[in-house]
Parts: C-alpha cells; structure tokens; sequence
C-alpha cells in the first residue's frame, strides 16, 4: 500500500518507507502492528494518518518531540 502512494522501501531495513514531496519528509516504520511516523510538515502527517485510518482501524499514541529534527535525522540514518 505504501508503496502505491509513493513511498521508498529503506535498501537496509526493510520496514522503513520514506516519502519525499519537495523539501518535506514523511518516514514510517512499520513492525508486525505498531507504526511509527513522523514528518517534517504536518499537513502530511495528517494526510497519512487520514488515509491509513480510512483503510485500517488504528488506535494512536501520539508522542510529541520537542526535537522531532533528531527523529527524522535518526530515521534517515537507519535508511541507509
């Protein structure tokens, strides 16, 4: 599904997807039921969870960083 939106499969973790629009950054890891996110434009963000909540029921824990720089660059680094 990811995939078909646009997504890039991370070439060492395979449960890592990347999306690009411009300068803007949407990461997700997906293990077994648990999706984490997050993204450098909240109009994205909000986008995806939209469009997963139409297709899966989902229950979110919202963490807020006060950082959330260092969690795209944590993610990014594990892309590659």
């Amino acid at each position: 599904m990811l995939l078909a939106k646009g997504f890039k499969m991370g070439s060492i973790h395979k449960t890592l997807f990347i999306l690009k629009q411009g300068t803007n950054t949407l990461l997700v890891q997906i293990y077994v039921d648990d999706i984490v996110f997050a993204g450098s434009y909240n109009a994205l963000l909000g986008m995806f969870v939209e469009s997963m909540s139409n297709k899966f029921e989902m229950s979110m824990t919202l963490f807020w960083f006060r950082n959330y720089e260092h969690v795209l660059s944590w993610f990014a680094n594990q892309a590659n």
